[in-house]
């Protein structure tokens, strides 16, 4: 997204407006429906990863940026994660399902005037799907604000959409406002 826009009106955008994934569960009511046998093989893989980079034996502070319904955080109690964990979430629909999961709720996007109280406190900084929610003027100074809230030895977690919008242009979907690809996650 080439022209800058009015952030206060992004800011309600995804509180109200936004039709994410929680906004659909409201319909299906996938939060009531969940099981300890649900399984997810994205989050699955996640998990994978970073269970590679982490001692799950000791206690970590983790934050999700924009966990929608929180399906990773769901995942990682069911697999006894030993995680305090902590979430930025805007959209009031997914604050609500998120109530059921024992999970600090930020109710606000991700910005620097909250991060400040969190500096070098968390062990997993956890994006899936969201940094391309995110202004293009911004992804340089949110990725700074990320390290800040980085204990030394964290880990940043991000996955973006994978997709070549000129052989499939229907992937430039709204609000992805940023897109990418491994040259520009690199620079990020």
């Amino acid at each position: 997204v080439e022209t800058d826009f009015n952030s206060s009106r992004l800011n309600d955008y995804y509180q109200i407006f936004y039709s994410g994934l929680a906004d659909k569960s409201e319909k299906y009511n996938f939060a009531n429906l969940r099981s300890e046998y649900e399984y997810n093989t994205r989050i699955a893989s996640q998990m994978a990863i970073l269970n590679s980079f982490i001692d799950k034996s000791r206690p970590i502070k983790l934050l999700e940026i924009g966990p929608g319904k929180g399906d990773f955080l769901y995942a990682i109690s069911q697999k006894k994660w030993n995680a305090e964990s902590f979430v930025f979430e805007p959209q009031i629909k997914a604050q609500e399902i998120l109530k059921n999961i024992d999970v600090k709720v930020i109710p606000e996007s991700f910005n620097q005037n909250i991060i400040k109280d969190y500096l070098n406190f968390f062990d997993i900084v956890y994006m899936s799907h969201s940094l391309e929610h995110f202004k293009p003027s911004e992804i340089k100074d949110t990725i700074k604000l990320i390290h800040q809230a980085l204990k030394p030895s964290g880990i940043f977690f991000c996955e973006v959409p994978n997709a070549d919008l000129i052989q499939t242009p229907f992937e430039a979907i709204v609000p992805h406002l940023s897109f990418f690809s491994i040259n520009s996650m690199k620079e990020a």
